[in-house]
C-alpha cells in the first residue's frame, strides 16, 4: 500500500513539474525581455551598417560593367 502512495505521489509531482515547464516556455516565447528587444534591435542596426557599403560596392560594380558594355558595342561598331 505505502508502495503504491509512494508512486502516486511521484507520478504527481512529475506530471505537475511537466506542465509547469511547458507552460512557462509558452510565456517567455511571447514576451521579449528589455535585454533581447536591444540587442535585437542593435544586431539589425549592425546588419544594416555592414550591408550598405556592399550594396553601394555591387551598385558600382554593376555600373562600371555597363560601361565597358557600352564601349565594347562602340568598338564593335566602327
Amino acid at each position: 500500500m505505502n508502495k503504491w502512495i509512494h508512486m502516486g505521489i511521484v507520478l504527481f509531482l512529475f506530471v505537475n513539474v511537466a506542465l509547469m515547464s511547458c507552460s512557462k516556455s509558452l510565456n517567455e516565447d511571447s514576451e521579449k525581455g528589455t535585454i533581447e528587444t536591444m540587442t535585437q534591435e542593435t544586431a539589425h542596426e549592425i546588419v544594416h551598417r555592414i550591408q550598405t557599403p556592399i550594396n553601394n560596392a555591387r551598385a558600382l560594380q554593376d555600373e562600371q560593367e555597363d560601361r565597358l558594355d557600352a564601349m565594347e558595342d562602340s568598338i564593335k561598331e566602327q
